[in-house]
């Protein structure tokens, strides 16, 4: 996971490798050390996504901060708009 500065006070978040329960652990605890800052997730060199991971990741949709996620299938899509995400 690296972690890079925008301007305007944003961050980019590229993740790599598998995203499962773990990595959206890491990720949660990234997107609390950042504050609420837009950030945007970016999942094009994810090569494996847990579905239990990205209802995980429906939670941190919700809680507030601005989120934007960047390479996720459609697949992923449609279960974070069925579990309630934007």
């Amino acid at each position: 996971m690296t972690i890079d500065a925008q301007k305007g006070g944003g961050a980019v978040v590229a993740l790599d490798g598998a995203f499962d329960c773990a990595a959206a652990d890491r990720l949660h605890e990234t997107l609390v050390e950042l504050g609420p800052v837009p950030v945007t997730v970016d999942f094009r060199r994810v090569r494996m996504i847990d579905d239990s991971a990205v209802g995980r990741l429906a939670r941190e949709t919700a809680g507030g901060q601005h989120l934007a996620l960047v390479g996720l299938s459609v697949h992923h899509h449609r279960l974070l708009r069925y579990l309630g995400s934007n």
